[in-house]
């Protein structure tokens, strides 16, 4: 299956072209990931909770308007779960944040019945990939638990659960 990816602006915005785009791909029953893309304590509050609750209501009008357009069209629910320094706004990967903003979103995912994307933030890696196969099955089980149905870690390979 091929998947496309929108995203929003967080806070809370979407934009004419990502609507646009979502609009085509309901329409043709093309299956959409929506990922709301945002940075915690920069575009979402600082919390967890806060995060999560800002990129599932991101998520969730994208989804009840593919199913305004189609009904049955395909979803994913995708969360990049990135972070950011409060110190310098820099962005953080590797935080305990990234992978609990990623427990608490498959939650949801649950909750609602949509496919869960995950991307191992706490596995990405500025070094060579034989860096990236070191941390993936460091954060790897972070992940497998919570029951992802798609994840893509730092090695570049798509592990399906």
């Amino acid at each position: 299956m091929t998947t496309s990816l929108i995203n929003a602006n967080s806070p809370l915005v979407w934009d004419e072209t990502m609507l646009d785009a979502l609009k085509v791909y309901a329409m043709n029953n093309q299956a959409v990931m929506c990922s709301p893309f945002s940075m915690a304590a920069a575009s979402t509050p600082a919390s967890n909770v806060g995060t999560v609750g800002v990129v599932l209501a991101e998520a969730l009008m994208a989804m009840a308007m593919t199913q305004v357009i189609r009904p049955g069209a395909p979803m994913l629910f995708g969360v990049p779960a990135m972070t950011v320094a409060l110190n310098s706004g820099a962005p953080v990967h590797g935080s305990p944040d990234s992978a609990m903003v990623q427990f608490l979103s498959n939650a949801m995912a649950r909750h609602y019945k949509v496919p869960h994307r995950a991307i191992l933030n706490v596995a990405t890696s500025t070094f060579p990939l034989p860096r990236g196969m070191i941390t993936t099955p460091k954060a790897a089980p972070t992940m497998m638990p919570s029951g992802k149905s798609f994840f893509i870690s730092s090695t570049r390979i798509p592990l399906s659960s």
